[in-house]
């Protein structure tokens, strides 16, 4: 095992506060997805996305309207869910990033996100790092290839997080001042899996 460390593409979203640019930045990255082959796979979540910018486009016209004919709390509902398609989105594109490390900052950069380089010791071990985003966690297993997770408050009862059987993966919406314990397990083949690691605790 080497200790030497190695530099890591992470995938990040910098998304505008003010919903035009927010509107913008969205649709920047609907359009670069869409036009490369290799999203292909990302489809229905690219159409999803596309959905709920239109809803969400329609709600901020709503809201100039003289007089308004859409709430802002309402605007502002659509565009959390537009966030966490947008969150999903870059997740997709990490696992895609992780699994070709050579082209890992290109994947990126052509799915419209930024690239945060950060430095990783030179083999994945089971860890839970804080994430760029407030209120996320950064996971990581132990070996390449897919892997499940899931986490709890209690290191007892267990929530299995959504993911594709990427080897890191990120959580977000986490509650502060909260413990919280991760796990994963291998998948291979024919949706064998193998045992669940030891737990790895983070605080918020």
């Amino acid at each position: 095992m080497s200790n030497a460390f190695i530099r890591h593409a992470i995938a990040v979203l910098k998304m505008p506060r003010s919903v035009p640019k927010f509107l913008e930045f969205a649709n920047t990255i609907l359009d670069s997805m869409r036009s490369n082959p290799r999203f292909a796979s990302l489809l229905t979540k690219l159409n999803q996305l596309e959905l709920h910018i239109n809803e969400l486009h329609e709600a901020q016209k709503g809201t100039k309207a003289t007089p308004p004919t859409v709430l802002i709390i309402t605007r502002d509902a659509k565009k959390k869910v537009v966030q966490k398609d947008l969150r999903s989105l870059r997740d997709k594109v990490q696992g895609i990033a992780d699994d070709d490390e050579f082209h890992a900052q290109i994947i990126i950069v052509d799915a419209g996100m930024f690239v945060k380089m950060v430095k990783d010791r030179g083999k994945m071990q089971n860890t839970a790092s804080l994430g760029v985003v407030p209120h996320s966690v950064y996971l990581t297993s132990e070996g390449q290839g897919k892997h499940n997770f899931r986490m709890s408050k209690d290191n007892e009862n267990w929530i299995n997080l959504e993911d594709d059987g990427t080897a890191t993966l990120t959580v977000y919406d986490l509650d502060e001042h909260q413990d919280y314990y991760f796990q994963n397990r291998k998948v291979f083949p024919k949706k064998r899996k193998g045992p669940w690691s030891q737990s790895v605790k983070i605080s918020l």
